[in-house]
């Protein structure tokens, strides 16, 4: 099912992609001739003693069949058999979502209800006020910023490259068979650049202590201050509020790399490495008083991480929330054991819905928002970016083995979701999967999708589909908040990005007949009375989540209205001054139609004041990027706050070393 990786791949693909069959059989149930559930459990029973060649007195009918190691291709074989036999459609995703004998058995005798659970009227929510996103800050493949990740979405752009010869060596871990011990199939991933980089001594950490320091724990740090920077809320105005901070991350790379030289380790190794400690950490450096918590679900965490944070403002237990994820690859390890686990793709693309997807391909990154409840973001003139209405987590329970989906599971998530978010599945118009580009998982979730939203939903009510592991990959711990943050921008730009790498549907999934689509062009979002959209992320180890979003709406500008404006820049370095300086330029340049006040209100108000200032008085945008490109020196007014000299002491020691290298 391997296909070519060529440019090819990317041309000549249709506006969106839809399947030529139902599947519908399968969804509502089988009514059978004349084969009760003791005939199908039979039947069962002697094929899998057959296939598996275990004695049938042996089979408990109440076990997973993956106890008795079915694989994922024999259970899609074993359901084109079940069908021949019994005359009617089957999907070979029952024995996921029925993972027994017993189960699988009933469901197909008519036993089992699966009309779902009952749709709730709007009326009966839960009465939770909604979350307003009020910052966002990101580091994406082959974008650094909110802006540049739009940018690449918006435009089809695929991120995806070889793996950096920083990173590891390919010739020592790459083989084109998967079966090869110590080796991956794949040469892919979405990777970031300079992760190595960083400048401890902003965040007053020694050197000796960053060198310790997982670089998670230093993207976060930076992505933390970019996002607040992006809400207009300076750092120090919430040191000792009830902040809160939650941060999806599973990977320990860098931990495992150290620990693995014993002489390598020193006094700040155990924190610079513990995965509680990438929150614990940003709490620590922004003197935030509200929960600090690190959340792996595996895949899910980082939108558990949303979801957890909603409940914490939610409750009043906290008043401003940090929360997302991130996820590095500096080893080769767990590339490894995923090619053996049979889930990466030797092409190096998620094709996500494709009839030749076969597996992910990994990619890093992170990404934060900023959370206020939404009445006091309102009554503060926030900035409001898109709202969360609603969000709820859950499990797959015992499936089909521990890494295998549930379909039911993830009908019953998005269900809840939209209860707490006071909507009905027909308001949803467009919902970023999961879509990890495997056959099985991606036919299982497009299905629970079609389950839901397919309810009292008109053919002129349209509804799109997408996935941005298409653009960047799957970022695990962080996936969800990249697929969080695209969703709200294309809420933002009133568009659906292109889908990738998609030329004809799986052929478990059908789109005919329905208002769905998967558009692999960009689109305007479908016309509707208020934009509504879901966000999807699965663990492999069970633990789902989904999020519900709604457009902010056009909101009224915040600044007062003077003939002039001050623009105010700060930095902790002349270096960091220009560059920002820079970077306010190309803001302006690329949104002539900005609101110079609002401007000139976030940069005084919303920004922490650093050691290097400039400031500039200006009439409008144009006027401002004409000073500042130029950096007038008549009308821009520069300062540096002045420095104490720093003292120089002489120690003696006397005899003894009382710390490290002190002599």
């Amino acid at each position: 099912m391997s296909m070519s990786t060529s440019e090819q791949d990317q041309d000549h693909v249709p506006q969106s992609v839809a399947s030529p069959s139902e599947t519908g059989a399968s969804e509502r149930g089988i009514m059978h001739r004349d084969q009760t559930t003791e005939a199908i459990i039979a039947w069962l029973i002697l094929q899998i003693s057959e296939r598996l060649g275990v004695e049938p007195e042996s089979i408990d009918i109440r076990k997973p069949l993956e106890s008795y190691g079915l694989s994922s291709r024999e259970a899609v074989t074993l359901s084109g058999d079940l069908e021949d036999w019994l005359g009617q459609q089957v999907s070979p995703t029952l024995v996921y979502n029925y993972p027994t004998i017993e189960a699988l058995a009933r469901y197909l005798g008519g036993e089992i209800d699966v009309t779902g659970p009952p749709l709730v009227e709007v009326e009966q929510g839960t009465g939770l006020e909604a979350i307003a996103i009020v910052g966002m800050g990101c580091r994406f493949p082959g974008a650094s910023s909110p802006e540049a990740f739009w940018q690449l979405l918006r435009d089809g752009l695929d991120a995806i490259g070889e793996v950096p010869a920083s990173r590891w060596d390919l010739r020592t871990f790459y083989s084109p068979d998967p079966e090869s011990p110590g080796k991956m199939n794949t040469r892919w991933g979405g990777f970031l650049d300079q992760v190595d980089q960083w400048d401890a001594l902003f965040w007053g950490i020694s050197p000796r202590e960053a060198e310790y320091m997982d670089p998670q724990q230093r993207l976060l740090l930076e992505v933390a201050w970019e996002a607040l920077e992006n809400a207009g809320q300076p750092p120090e105005r919430l040191a000792g509020t009830q902040t809160g901070v939650f941060i999806g991350i599973s990977g320990s790379d860098y931990g495992q790399s150290m620990f693995a030289n014993l002489n390598l380790i020193d006094a700040h190794a155990s924190v610079g490495n513990a995965l509680s400690v990438a929150a614990n950490r940003l709490s620590y450096q922004f003197d935030f008083r509200g929960p600090s918590i690190a959340i792996d679900t595996a895949c899910s965490s980082s939108l558990v991480a949303i979801h957890l944070a909603c409940s914490s403002l939610q409750s009043g237990e906290s008043n401003l929330a940090l929360a997302g994820g991130v996820n590095l690859i500096l080893a080769p390890a767990i590339t490894i054991a995923f090619t053996k686990a049979g889930l990466m793709a030797p092409g190096g693309r998620c094709r996500t819905f494709d009839a030749n997807a076969e597996g992910y391909v990994r990619g890093e990154g992170c990404g934060l928002v900023v959370l206020k409840r939404l009445s006091e973001a309102l009554a503060a003139g926030d900035n409001i970016l898109a709202i969360i209405r609603g969000s709820a987590v859950n499990h797959d329970g015992r499936s089909n083995g521990i890494t295998a989906p549930n379909g039911l599971a993830q009908e019953t998530v998005i269900r809840q979701a939209l209860l707490k978010a006071k909507l009905v599945p027909a308001q949803i118009s467009y919902v970023e999967a999961h879509g990890t580009g495997t056959i099985v998982g991606d036919s299982i979730e497009m299905l629970a999708l079609r389950k839901v939203l397919l309810e009292r939903r008109s053919a002129d009510c349209p509804c799109a589909f997408g996935s941005v592991k298409t653009n960047i990959g799957h970022l695990e711990a962080a996936a969800g908040i990249a697929g969080l943050i695209k969703t709200v921008l294309a809420l933002q730009h009133n568009e659906i990005p292109p889908h990738l790498h998609l030329r004809q549907l799986n052929e478990h999934i059908s789109l005919a007949n329905t208002p769905f689509s998967v558009p692999t062009q960009r689109q305007k979002w479908p016309a509707a009375k208020g934009h509504y959209a879901g966000t999807s992320s699965f663990g492999f180890g069970g633990a789902n989540a989904h999020v519900v979003l709604e457009e902010a709406g056009i909101q009224q500008s915040s600044g007062p209205s003077r003939p002039w404006q001050l623009l105010l820049l700060s930095a902790k370095t002349e270096s960091a001054l220009n560059k920002a300086t820079e970077n306010l330029v190309k803001h302006l340049q690329a949104h002539p139609e900005e609101n110079l006040a609002d401007v000139a209100y976030t940069l005084q108000v919303g920004r922490s004041a650093l050691e290097q200032r400039r400031m500039l008085a200006c009439r409008n945008v144009a006027d401002a990027t004409a000073a500042l490109e130029a950096r007038d020196p008549v009308r821009i007014v520069g300062r540096a706050a002045p420095r104490e000299r720093a003292g120089v002491a002489f120690m003696f020691p006397g005899v003894g070393d009382h710390y490290i290298n002190m002599g």
